[in-house]
């Protein structure tokens, strides 16, 4: 569970993040956990952005599929 929120620290914003939650306890490491928390979920919110957009750019009837564009995330 707490795996891809530390790595979408890193991803999207500052992977500080990521590394204060595992080094701090109590009432530190929550506000940490809660921001990496908030960061996932805009992960997720982006990556079904991208998945939705990339959806509508394929056409299913050809062989070989590819996607790609500018405003996609690394």
């Amino acid at each position: 569970m707490i795996g891809p929120r530390i790595n979408a620290g890193g991803r999207i914003k500052s992977p500080y993040d990521s590394l204060n939650a595992l080094l701090y306890s109590g009432e530190q490491q929550i506000k940490y956990l809660e921001n990496l928390d908030s960061i996932n979920e805009e992960r997720k919110q982006m990556q079904e952005d991208m998945f939705k957009m990339a959806e509508e750019m394929l056409d299913l009837e050809q062989k070989f599929l590819f996607c790609a564009h500018e405003d996609f995330h690394e």
